[in-house]
This record gives structure tokens, C-alpha cells and sequence, in this order.
């Protein structure tokens, strides 16, 4: 806001980002890993088409969010969450009066940076699950408020403050997974699931890529976790590709894009859903902004798989 722009522009610079290393999955552990485990290739192969897709995504997004963030800089009534912008007029940042770091600072930004590269070796050398993941996080914060020197009742301050900004978010997180417990609990996911492969069959190879492609878009809005999308599709997937010989590596692509594209627009995204409640951005507001540049990924997305498919990515 402080340089001209609205929450969207810095909400789109931190998703959208993210967004583009992980539906290109390049070394991935939840959706990747565990994807390429399942169909039985060397982890993380394939990266260099995953690199390319980066590249491009990335390239495209970055356009879009710039040509976005230009037009509120120009005409602040351009933007899509003006209402919000009106709302928090007060809250800028003076860029000329910024504060310096103190030395209590700067030791918690290097925790910050000790705690990521601890979480990065522990994903990739030791296997570090959510759970692992959720504990360096809370040590992090404990022991920022240590090295901050917070004392014990402002750390307890602070952390109901920002507790407050994610309850509607965590709230829309047990609502989302509520949808996905009815339908496993009700045994109708797996012949959803076969209904919809079922339809492939006997379709051209190129056609029936871009099917599943567009199948595991949709599958997202019902499942909309990476990790156990790929354990209930890809054991349905991967035959029928061997069937109509669709590599298997363009099969976990298929999977990546299909679960990466929807997550950054589906309601069902606890993450999703929390994220825009910190920003304080409706998911109308949202969908507005996003519908355009999905739509884009979406085409992205196909050309690549038909690409993929044209020189038989593999291995196998």
C-alpha cells in the first residue's frame, strides 16, 4: 500500500509466486514425491521439463500481476478490493520514517532463516511430515519471542492478536475438510473417481491426456488435498495411461497441474480460504482477480501436456 498498490497485488506477489513452484512441482515432496513413489519412478525425474513449466508460469504470472498492480497505481479506483483499500486507508507504512533493525531483530530474522533451512533438510533428508513441519513453526515463534524480548505476557498479547485474524480462516479449514471426510466416509470418491476414467477409454491418446488433465481439475474441488488426491487417482491413472501409453511421468504431471491450477481458485482450499482471511480479502473479490490468470494456466497447462505427450516424456 505504501508504494501505491492494494492487498491484491501483495496477496498475488506471495501466492501466485508460491503457486508457480508448486504446480511445477520441481522437487515437490507432497505432490511430486509422493506421486512419482506411487507410479513407480526415480524420485524427482523429469525435473527439467518441470523447470521449463516453471520458467513460463512463472514469466506469465509475474506479467500479469505487474499489468494488475500498474492499473492501481494509475487509478486507485481500478482496484478490485477498493472497499477494503478505503477501509484500511490508515494502516500505510511511511516508507521515509521506517524504524532500523535492532540487534534483537536481526537475530530473529536469522531464526527465521535457521528454522527454514533446518525445515528444508528435515523435509528432504529426514522426511519431515506436516506434523514435523507444524513443530519447527511453533519452536520458531516461541523462540522468537525469546530472542525478541517480549516478555511473557505481550508474547501472549501478540499471539491472540494474530490468532484473531486467522479464526474465520481456520474455521473455513474444518469446513473444507468436512467435504472431503463425507465423501470418503461414504465409500462414493473411488467411483466418482473410476466414473470419470471410465469416460477416457478408447479416446485418442492426446485427447485422453488433456481428459484426465481436465478430470483431475475437477476431482480438486472434491479432494482438495495434494497428498490424498494422489493416493485416490493416481492408483486409477497410472493403468489407464499404460493402457492408451501415456508415460507415467506425463501422468504425474497431469496430476500436478490438475491439483495445482484449482487450488489457487476452488472454495473447498483451507489454505486458500486462510490466506485470503489474514488479508482480509473476500473470495468473491478473489475469484475475480484470479479467474483470468487461472484460465491462462489452464491453457498453459494443456499446451504442455500435449507437449509432454509429443515427446513422450518420460522416463517411462
Amino acid at each position: 500500500r505504501a508504494l501505491g498498490y492494494d492487498a491484491l497485488v501483495g496477496m498475488a506477489m506471495i501466492t501466485l509466486g508460491a503457486a508457480c513452484g508448486f504446480c511445477a512441482g520441481m522437487v515437490n515432496p507432497f505432490t511430486t514425491g509422493i506421486a512419482q513413489q506411487i507410479a513407480e519412478l526415480p524420485m524427482y525425474s523429469g525435473i527439467g521439463f518441470r523447470f521449463v513449466v516453471w520458467a513460463v508460469m512463472l514469466a506469465i504470472t509475474s506479467a500479469y500481476v505487474i499489468r494488475y498492480g500498474r492499473k492501481v497505481k494509475k487509478n486507485a479506483a481500478n482496484s478490485i478490493v477498493r472497499d477494503l483499500e478505503i477501509e484500511e486507508s490508515g494502516s500505510h507504512i511511511d516508507l521515509d520514517n521506517v524504524a532500523k533493525l535492532t540487534g534483537r531483530q536481526k537475530l530473529v530474522l536469522l531464526a527465521i532463516v535457521a528454522a527454514f533451512a533446518f525445515l528444508v533438510y528435515g523435509v528432504f533428508k529426514k522426511g519431515f511430515s506436516m506434523t514435523e513441519i507444524g513443530t519447527i513453526f511453533l519452536m520458531l515463534g516461541i523462540a522468537s519471542a525469546i530472542i525478541g524480548g517480549l516478555g511473557v505476557d505481550r508474547s501472549i498479547k501478540e499471539f491472540f492478536d494474530g490468532a484473531k485474524g486467522m479464526v474465520s480462516g481456520a474455521i473455513m479449514v474444518g469446513i473444507a475438510r468436512a467435504i472431503l471426510v463425507v465423501m470418503q466416509d461414504g465409500q462414493i470418491i473411488d467411483t466418482i473417481i473410476y466414473n470419470f476414467a471410465s469416460v477416457l477409454v478408447g479416446l485418442p491418446k492426446a485427447v485422453t491426456a488433456l481428459g484426465m488433465f481436465l478430470i483431475e481439475a475437477v476431482l480438486d474441488f472434491i479432494i482438495p488435498s495434494a497428498t490424498g488426491k494422489a493416493a485416490a487417482t493416481m492408483p486409477i491413472m497410472i493403468p489407464l495411461a499404460d493402457v492408451v501409453g501415456i508415460t507415467r511421468q506425463l501422468t504425474v504431471l497431469i496430476y500436478q497441474f490438475g491439483d495445482g491450477f484449482a487450488s489457487y481458485i476452488e472454495p473447498t482450499s483451507g489454505t486458500l480460504i486462510a490466506t485470503l482471511a489474514v488479508a482480509k480479502i473476500s473470495y468473491e473479490k478473489w475469484v475475480k482477480f484470479m479467474f483470468p490468470i487461472w484460465f491462462i494456466w489452464m491453457i498453459m497447462g494443456g499446451g504442455f501436456v500435449l507437449i509432454a505427450d509429443l515427446i513422450n516424456y518420460g522416463p517411462f
